[in-house]
Order: structure tokens, then sequence, then C-alpha cells
């Protein structure tokens, strides 16, 4: 899913509408249902769901096409990070970093955002997994939560902000932000003990944009009043020197 949205730019939202009504949508549906039916029927086995439902005489093949689903999200999520702080940058919204962008492909490449990555998940899979637990699960899952809620969110802000508000389309994505409200909750409960560490890296990144934009903002102020400042020291010089032509 974040594939197709990754590969917006190159494609066209054409291609990527019909991938996702025609081929996307439809096996997650089929997939989400058939995981909730495994659930009510096997509750058991919430822990590891997808290795309980593949098939255990195909291990191997099941291993190699997780490995390489595991090789594609990463890409994707990846391409969705760069293109999403290149954004950012433009916009003044994130320190200015080093960009490179791919001679063939015209994908953006930002090597400190990776190493910074690389950093990040090698500590929380260092520090945060072991074979009995899910904190990682958790973390992962609130993460999601909140982003579905501020995705929405903002996408219910661009609807007034642009001027195009309209009753029909204010409706679903008001049912959309309840429903993503009940996921925070959901995932809330997990706030006290693992998921602290998602909500530490969001909190670090949002600090660091709102310091910048408030940076941006006072430096933008500043320079306005000391270009006042110039232009009222120039008219005066302006004047005097009228004025002693005048006098002469």
């Amino acid at each position: 899913m974040e594939t197709i949205y990754t590969d917006m730019g190159d494609f066209g939202p054409g291609v990527i509408r019909v991938c996702w009504f025609g081929l996307v949508f439809p096996s997650l549906i089929l997939s989400y249902l058939g995981i909730g039916a495994s659930l009510i029927e096997y509750p058991k086995i919430y822990r590891s769901i997808h290795l309980a439902l593949s098939p255990h005489n195909h291990f191997g093949r099941i291993l190699s096409l997780t490995f390489s689903f595991v090789m594609l999200l990463i890409s994707s999520q990846l391409a969705g990070v760069f293109s999403t702080i290149t954004q950012a940058i433009n916009l003044g919204l994130f320190p200015p970093v080093a960009i490179s962008k791919t001679k063939r492909l015209g994908c953006v490449y930002l090597p400190q955002i990776n190493q910074l990555l690389c950093f990040i998940s090698v500590v929380l899979v260092a520090s945060f997994h072991n074979s009995t637990s899910v904190i990682i699960t958790d973390i992962y899952g609130l993460a999601i939560a909140f982003l579905m809620f501020t995705t929405t969110l903002m996408y219910l802000f661009v609807i007034f902000a642009e001027g195009r508000y309209r009753w029909w389309l204010a409706v679903p994505v008001m049912i959309l932000i309840v429903l993503d409200i009940l996921f925070v909750l959901g995932t809330a409960c997990v706030l006290s003990s693992p998921g602290w560490p998602a909500m530490l890296i969001a909190g670090f990144f949002a600090l660091l944009m709102i310091s910048w934009l408030i940076g941006r903002v006072e430096l933008k102020r500043l320079a306005r009043s000391n270009q006042l400042v110039w232009l009222k020291h120039k008219n005066s010089m302006r004047q005097s020197i009228l004025q002693f032509e005048f006098e002469r």
C-alpha cells in the first residue's frame, strides 16, 4: 500500500487509483476479513496470526516471500520518508540536509536521514525486542494509529482551508476521525510501558520542526524590521542631500 503512493510522482494519480481500487483495496479487505475470522475462531493465535495462517509444509517459500515483502516495504518506507522530508524542507518546515537525486528514476536520497533512521531502528530492535515480548508490535501499532488520525485531520483541514467545504465531503471525514480516535484510544493502553519510544521519536521530530519554523518566522521578522529601519535611514539621507543641494 505504501509503495503505490510513493510512486505517485512517477506514474500519476490515475494509475494509482486503478491499482488501489482494482487490486490493493480488495486484497486488503479479503486479507483483513480472513484474519478477523481466524481470530474469532482461534483467539489464542493473535500473537502469531500470520505464522499460524501460513501452510507449514511450505515454510521455505513463505520465508523467502516474507523477506521479499520486507525489502519492498523498507524501500517504500524510505522513499516516503525521503519525499516527505524533502517537501518539508522546501516548505521551510525542516532544517536543510543533503539531498541527492538519482539520474534514472528521479528519486531523492537523503544520506543523513538514512543514517539517522538506521541508528534509530538498530537501537529500537536491540533495546525493546526479545522472543517473549511484543513491544515492537505495540510501538508500530501506536505509530500507525496516530498516523491515520493526523492524516485524516489534515485532510479535513485542507477541505476547510482551500474553501472547498461541502457537507458531503466533511461527513465521511468526520466518521473516519471518530474511527481513528477509537484506534488511538485502543492503542493508548501501551503508553504506560512499551509505547513511549514511538511518542518520544515523534515528539523529537515535532519539536525539531516547530523550533525550526519559529526560528524562520522570527528571522524574517527581524529582517523585515531591519529592512524598514534601513529604508527610513535611506529616505532621511536622501532628504538631507536634497535639502543640501537646494540650499546651495
